[in-house]
């Protein structure tokens, strides 16, 4: 696949399951992940990489760091113009937006919710993949 061509997913601050399960979502719908490991400086990694959609997960032992990480995109401006995705098991969508994301999905995350949050903020399945049933 031409990598000038494809779309990139940004996953910051995921723990090692998600970010399996966001990968593997991201990769049968043809999207390129790059992953900003903890610690990592983010925003540096959206100038280098320039994503089309950030996702970030809010859980009990991150969601501190989720905030940091999304005010700090939110305050570059490079990183503020690109999308970023909010996942969590915590009852924070209310929060996820006024703080800036432009999306929140609630987990379990199955991958037509993937897609549908993709398609919600705006980021276009870059091929199309089969069909599938949502639950």
């Amino acid at each position: 696949m031409d990598t000038l061509l494809s779309k990139h997913c940004l996953c910051v601050e995921l723990d090692p399951d998600f970010y399996y399960l966001m990968q593997s979502y991201a990769q049968r719908s043809k999207f390129l992940t790059i992953r900003a490991s903890r610690g990592q400086n983010a925003v540096e990694l959206v100038r280098q990489q320039k994503p089309d959609v950030i996702l970030l997960e809010a859980d009990p032992q991150l969601n501190a760091a989720t905030w940091d990480v999304l005010h700090t995109l939110k305050a570059d401006a490079l990183a503020k113009s690109i999308p970023v995705i909010i996942f969590s098991w915590l009852a924070v969508e209310e929060q996820a937006l006024s703080e800036g994301a432009e999306a929140f999905v609630q987990k379990p995350v199955m991958y037509m919710d993937f897609m549908d949050a993709l398609a919600l903020v705006g980021v276009s399945n870059p091929l199309p993949d089969t069909p599938v049933e949502r639950r």
